[in-house]
């Protein structure tokens, strides 16, 4: 079934809106500062989106022009409708992954303005592409969601647009009742609303869909109905996939010539257009029609043009396919004149038997001489299968390499820019501790240290020493693992036991803020793990623990054995983490907050613990809302399965 690209956009590119919109457009180039106007922006990215039917340059220059001017002065819809537009024209000329990475970013876009609208769009656009791919249960969550948002802003003609395309998902899924239903509902709106160009592109698609269903005397009346709009508008692109679709059903009539005229002028409209995908579509179908009528030499033609736009596994299986058709003919055509000259011969043996055998074993060598022949060349296409297999093994494999590389290369420059982010943070503080205790020296050497303050100034001070000491603590254990990598000793160690030394560390610090303790882990879970990296682990939960917890709240510590694994929880009725804190911990950065008393965390504790459970087997994760506590949880390896 062919997708209808007309559909990535809301409106058809008639020459009359063309001119239209290029008067206000030069009426607003007049005017002072107008490349900062926001509505000479949005006419920039609607121009291109008009040129969609008619020219994949001008939708090009006109869509990047959009997203330049709007990118200078920072406006995001812009910005997302530039994207969009340029999403278009790299899917117009085949190149889907630009087009698929545009629509994303328009979409990104979209959602931190909000729009819904935009965001409708590009959800309808990577929905398409995918469709477009022939990839119907990637494409279906996508437009889905688009149907539902174009519903949610009550705009009736994209909730048209958007029953086609799930139409056009769930033919392609073969549930056609359901793809029929979508697309008379569809129909039926566009015909409620008066809009012509909706109207039509709608009854091409059904075309398309009775075309799959075999009712192809129904499908023309649709696609001809569509045609005839498109002929009016001067819609190329329209134009363009009614007639291939209309050439579609001529060839399922046996009318070859009508079929023929048809695809013919999709063709050459498609490459007016330089729309790659109509052009392959075209050529496929002229080469077939032609090759089904034992013109070999157009068929081969059209097989030829049909490569110049494929891919190069695909150009490898047509041109495969090519040398079988060229094989084929010449062994058809040299078997029809063997057959027609042993048929003379038989006759003339018939008659001048004892005259003749001499000619007979003549026509005998020639059969040998030729049945070599032909198994020579079939020995040759079964070796160039054999390296056809070989080239696609190998370029799977590339791409593999390809894909693993791509991954890897993301992976750093996340790492990189999360610890480029680490240590801007940690650098800011540690200054902030010396610079205080630089302050207080020079009060010191220079006797203006004010009367009955000391206790508090060096009580603060205390508590900076104690910050940066732990945060050093932490940043060299944090550090080592990641330069040259900590090496694990495990040994044996009883969780009740490594829990109670833990609470014992802390104890006077959450007496001091009248929070109660509790150590429920049982005694018989024993655990094979690095001694200091749990005691680490413990100890960080539980001082975070401590820091968020005012006077009355409780810390428990759980422990159970789960399949093998040893699941320690660390649970407090504190403040609880708000969603964004939450996010940036399950993305693994690095979060830096104050305590119910003011306490400064160093960031590096969670990362440090989520390393030392890794490196132990294990793993850590959390669970907690604002208001209602946390829970730390991490694993470790049992006694019995290290």
């Amino acid at each position: 079934m062919l997708v209808l690209t007309f559909l990535y956009l809301s409106a058809s590119g008639q020459p009359g809106e063309i001119s239209n919109l290029r008067n206000v457009i030069k009426q607003q180039q007049q005017q002072k500062n107008y490349e900062k106007d926001t509505s000479y922006l949005l006419n920039i990215a609607k121009l291109a989106h008009l040129y969609y039917s008619l020219n994949a340059d001008s939708i090009f220059y006109y869509a990047n022009l959009s997203l330049k001017l709007s990118k200078q002065i920072g406006y995001q819809k812009g910005i997302a409708e530039g994207l969009r537009q340029l999403g278009n024209a790299n899917m117009l000329t085949g190149d889907r992954p630009q087009a698929l990475a545009c629509y994303q970013q328009s979409l990104d876009a979209a959602v931190k303005i909000p729009d819904k609208l935009l965001e409708c769009y590009a959800l309808s656009n990577i929905g398409l592409l995918y469709l477009d791919m022939k990839k119907f249960d990637e494409a279906l969550p996508y437009n889905q969601k688009a149907y539902n948002m174009a519903k949610e802003v009550n705009d009736s003609v994209r909730l048209a647009g958007e029953m086609n395309n799930l139409g056009e998902i769930y033919a392609g899924l073969g549930q056609y009742d359901t793809a029929i239903n979508y697309q008379r509902q569809a129909l039926q709106m566009a015909h409620y609303l008066n809009n012509e160009y909706y109207e039509a592109y709608l009854a091409d698609d059904m075309g398309n869909m009775l075309i799959s269903t075999g009712k192809y005397a129904e499908a023309l009346t649709y696609l001809r109905k569509a045609a005839a709009y498109y002929q009016k508008t001067n819609d190329r692109l329209g134009l363009t996939t009614s007639n291939l679709s209309i050439a579609k059903v001529y060839r399922e009539q046996q009318k070859n010539d009508s079929a023929i005229a048809a695809a013919q002028l999709s063709l050459r409209l498609a490459e007016e257009l330089k729309s790659k995908q109509n052009i392959t579509d075209a050529a496929r179908l002229l080469a077939d029609i032609y090759e089904a009528r034992g013109n070999t030499q157009s068929a081969l033609q059209f097989l030829h043009l049909y490569t110049q736009y494929s891919d190069s596994l695909f150009n490898e299986e047509t041109q495969k396919k090519l040398f079988e058709l060229q094989i084929k003919y010449k062994y058809e055509r040299e078997e029809a004149r063997l057959k027609e000259t042993q048929a003379k011969k038989d006759l003339e043996n018939s008659q001048k038997l004892q005259g003749q055998r001499m000619q007979i074993i003549i026509a005998g060598l020639i059969i040998l001489m030729l049945f070599i022949l032909v198994m020579a060349l079939n020995k040759s296409r079964v070796d160039k299968q054999k390296n056809n297999r070989l080239l696609q093994r190998m370029n799977t494999e590339i791409l593999q390499q390809k894909e693993a590389l791509e991954i890897q290369a993301s992976k750093l420059e996340r790492a990189n820019a999360h610890k480029d982010k680490l240590f801007s943070t940690l650098a800011h503080d540690l200054r902030g501790p010396f610079v205080s205790l630089q302050s207080l020296l020079k009060l010191l050497n220079q006797g203006n240290l004010p009367a009955g303050q000391e206790k508090a100034i060096f009580s603060k001070l205390g508590e900076n020493v104690d910050y940066t000491v732990n945060l050093i603590n932490n940043l060299l254990n944090w550090s080592s693992g990641q330069i040259k990598g900590t090496t694990v000793k495990p040994v044996t160690l009883n969780i009740h036991a490594v829990v109670s030394d833990s609470i014992n560390g802390i104890e006077t610090t959450a007496q001091e803020k009248g929070i109660t303790l509790h150590n429920a882990t049982p005694g018989d879970i024993n655990v094979f793990a690095d001694a200091d990296m749990v005691y680490a682990i413990l100890r960080n939960l539980l001082s975070n623990a401590v820091k968020f917890c005012s006077t009355g709240d409780t810390i428990t510590v759980e422990a159970e054995a789960v399949d093998g694994m040893a699941q320690i929880c660390v649970r407090d009725t504190g403040t609880g983490i708000t969603p964004d804190i939450m996010q940036k911990i399950n993305k693994g950065e690095s979060v830096t907050t104050y305590g119910t008393s003011k306490e400064k965390g160093t960031g590096l504790g969670l990362l440090l613990c989520k390393d030392f459970a890794e490196r132990n087997n294990g793993r850590l994760w959390v669970k907690s809302h604002a208001g209602e506590g946390s829970s730390f949880y991490f694993t470790l390896k049992t006694v019995d399965q290290a």
